[in-house]
């Protein structure tokens, strides 16, 4: 065995072939996009090596990404189209997304009628690492766009799209109550425990500031409106909240009487503790003195 079979000695390379070896890695990861810079390695600590760092990342993914929302734009047009033509029935389609994963609706051809436009974000599709994910989300909760409830919710899966609400529960419902008014049912009832805030912001959003609404949608999402006005000023008044008597318990558009609409609080803007008296003595029944005692003990606490 040893005289056929002859051990190889040992040999050196030289640097031009490691340089090439280098060279040829380094093509194949930038080509397949796992690279340095996807790792997480950033050559360069300042803000401005970081942006470059991200820009190099995102070019290297752009192509895919960008066919990838074309592909989806071009089979959603596709679909719309197959359910103009072919949703004789009805049939009941649950809404996912927007925070509304419980929302269903029944879905026919006459709602495919007239012109739609789809579109695919791109930017929606782009990979982010976790960490960057987790520093915006840091960063959203130091500048005051979310809370520390809001912070809670996403931090486990740094969740960091669909930032259009400090509260996305709020939104939601506030979402369901502009559907229902908008078809025609039923809206939810007005609880106390809703953020008359943000729930105005979308009934405006939704219905108010659209022009091609029908006039009675219009009119009961203003009433709503109101009635949310009404149910914040209640609250920085010092209100107690409503005894719950029932399923119709809560402050409602038909219990909260109206203002004059030179009297009728914003969303942000509403008045400070102590300044509604009337409103409060017209909730509740009290007589004159009993509110005017209420009052001072307010302010008595205030100060």
């Amino acid at each position: 065995m040893g005289e056929s079979i002859q051990p190889v000695q040992g040999f050196s390379v030289g640097n031009d072939v490691k340089e090439a070896l280098a060279l040829e890695k380094t093509a194949f990861e930038d080509a397949s996009g796992w690279n340095a810079v996807s790792r997480g390695q950033v050559t360069g600590e300042s803000g401005r090596a970081i942006i470059a760092s991200r820009e190099q990342l995102e070019r290297v993914f752009s192509p895919a990404v960008n066919a990838l929302a074309q592909a989806y734009t071009d089979w959603c047009k596709v679909s719309m189209a197959a359910m103009a033509w072919g949703y004789d029935v009805p049939r009941a389609l649950g809404a996912v997304g927007k925070g509304r994963p419980d929302l269903a609706r029944a879905v026919s051809t006459t709602d495919f009628d007239g012109q739609s436009d789809v579109k695919v974000e791109p930017s929606t599709l782009m990979p982010m690492p976790m960490a960057f994910r987790l520093y915006l989300l840091d960063n959203w909760l130091q500048t005051g766009v979310i809370d520390i409830k809001e912070y809670r919710r996403r931090q486990m899966f740094a969740i960091a799209k669909d930032i259009t609400t400090p509260d996305e529960d709020q939104e939601a419902r506030a979402k369901r109550v502009a559907d229902a008014i908008r078809m025609g049912t039923p809206a939810p009832e007005m609880r106390w425990q809703d953020n008359e805030a943000i729930h105005q912001d979308v009934l405006e959003r939704e219905i108010l500031l659209q022009d091609d609404l029908d006039p009675m949608i219009i009119a009961a999402a203003q009433e709503r409106w109101t009635a949310l006005a009404n149910q914040a000023m209640q609250k920085q008044g010092g209100g107690a909240p409503p005894m719950a008597a029932g399923p119709s318990a809560g402050p409602s558009a038909a219990s909260v009487p109206s203002l004059a609409p030179g009297q009728l609080p914003l969303a942000s803007g509403n008045p400070p503790i102590g300044v509604a008296p009337m409103l409060q003595q017209g909730l509740a029944g009290a007589p004159e003195a009993e509110v005017a005692a209420r009052q001072a003990d307010i302010l008595a606490r205030q100060s």
